[in-house]
């Protein structure tokens, strides 16, 4: 016969509780984890925003600075400029130009770059062709 449930030792009533006490633990931890990885994530989303904003003006920035450089490189823009400081400058005496003769090349530097060129060319033969 089936006993009555008020007649059954304490330590059956535990497995239950215990078990409730766990499904709670787990879900509100799972519930915890998940506020904190939304705070955490609207953070990251400021921080992003705050950096595209920063990258927008640094954008900006560089085109203008672009824009400018392109500007004070023009010719016309370079003479005035030129004209207005007014270096000390003169075109150069013929006493004050040296001039270096050109140096011949070696067989072994012709040989060398007839090769390379043949090489570049997909030639077969190692040598210049004549």
């Amino acid at each position: 016969m089936n006993k009555n449930r008020r007649s059954q030792a304490g330590a059956i009533w535990v497995g239950p509780a215990l078990k409730a006490l766990l499904l709670c633990l787990f879900f509100g931890g799972a519930a915890l984890g998940y506020a904190w990885q939304h705070r955490k994530l609207g953070e990251l989303d400021a921080i992003q925003r705050s950096l595209e904003v920063q990258l927008d003006l640094l954008r900006r920035d560089n085109r203008i600075l672009g824009e400018q450089l392109a500007e004070l490189q023009q010719p016309t823009r370079l003479m005035q400029r030129a004209a207005r400081l007014q270096p000390p400058m003169s075109v150069a005496l013929p006493s004050q130009t040296i001039r270096l003769p050109e140096p011949r090349p070696s067989v072994s530097r012709l040989y060398s770059d007839a090769l390379s060129a043949n090489v570049q060319r997909g030639a077969s033969r190692p040598y210049p062709a004549n």
